[in-house]
């Protein structure tokens, strides 16, 4: 159950996704240091605009809280972001490169990965999007 994970978020404090039990997530692995995923969080912060009942949850791997913070602040960054220092999270999901995207069911179960810009692709744009309602 990915809920069970826990990661810190950008203060520090530590916190797991059960907030979200019984909810579809959209889960997107980022860093600063990945030029692709600045488009895909972008991307992403505009869909949880359009779409504010979508739970999308940044998750930035290896990356120093500080500079997150003022990288979600330069960017306008809308949507939680937490931290995964040590990519615990990442591996034990598996996850082979930046940016990915994984969906969470309501039941806390992974169900779907999409690497690269959802962005660049539209029918996994709609796939995500229709997923996640």
């Amino acid at each position: 159950d990915v809920t069970k994970f826990e990661l810190l978020d950008v203060w520090g404090k530590k916190t797991t996704l059960e907030k979200f039990a019984g909810k579809k997530i959209l889960l997107n692995f980022w860093a600063i240091s990945c030029a692709d995923c600045h488009e895909n969080i972008l991307a992403l912060n505009k869909i949880v605009a359009k779409h504010p009942n979508i739970n999308i949850i940044g998750v930035n791997i290896g990356e120093d809280s500080e500079k997150v913070r003022g990288f979600i602040r330069d960017k306008n960054i809308s949507h939680q972001i937490l931290i995964d220092k040590n990519a615990t999270v990442a591996k034990i999901l598996d996850i082979g490169g930046i940016p990915a995207q994984i969906l969470i069911d309501e039941y806390g179960e992974a169900t779907d990965l999409y690497y690269g810009s959802i962005t660049l692709n539209e029918r996994v744009m709609r796939s995500v999007l229709s997923a996640l309602y």
